[in-house]
């Protein structure tokens, strides 16, 4: 009987040191795994953008971001951008941006009709173009802008515009930045 027990228990701790075993073999297995998928990743990037070259290389430097205003609390904007680099990490598509007593905020606002025409005359004049027989043509400047850019505040930020943000860094991996300047889109 006491050899049946000596037997139990030495079964019962075998198993058990097979389970411990296990556990910490999975456990380094798993690691394993991971550092493979983002080689693996990584090294799938680098084989894409070497056959069809990348929009935003990676030498770029990125001071700008282009998107929609979806937060707003306090001096801090939350931006879901636009982004420009195929393979981006998903992570940085929703910015944190936050205005200083230094970042400029301008927005477009259309010209007046009687300024808009005054301009366009003395642009038609300055540059000897008859408007019975202009004719536009690409290499030259259609004329002055309809729209004029005003400085304006925080408080005309609203959530769902669209804006481009500028910074005084390279923000291509940075998801919280200040901004230097905000240009509202629309």
């Amino acid at each position: 009987m006491q050899k049946n027990i000596k037997a139990i228990v030495l079964i019962i701790f075998l198993l058990l040191f097979i389970a411990i075993f296990s556990f910490f073999l999975n456990i380094k297995i798993n690691d394993v795994r991971e550092v493979s998928y983002q080689k693996g990743w990584n090294d799938a990037k680098a084989r894409l953008y070497a056959q069809i070259g990348s929009i935003a290389n990676d030498g770029i430097v990125r001071d700008m971001v282009f998107g929609t205003i979806t937060k707003i609390n306090g001096n801090q904007i939350n931006i879901k951008i636009s982004s420009s680099e195929l393979l981006s990490d998903p992570a940085l598509d929703n910015r944190i941006v936050t205005v200083n007593n230094q970042t400029q905020i301008y927005k477009f606002q259309p010209k007046s009709k009687e300024e808009y025409k005054k301009e366009l005359e003395n642009y038609y004049k300055e540059n000897n173009i008859d408007i019975n027989t202009f004719v536009p043509s690409p290499d030259r400047q259609l004329g002055p802008d309809k729209y004029e850019q005003v400085l304006t505040n925080l408080e005309n930020l609203k959530v769902g515009q669209v804006v481009n943000v500028y910074a005084n860094q390279n923000i291509k991996e940075i998801k919280n930045f200040i901004a230097k300047e905000i240009v509202i889109k629309k």
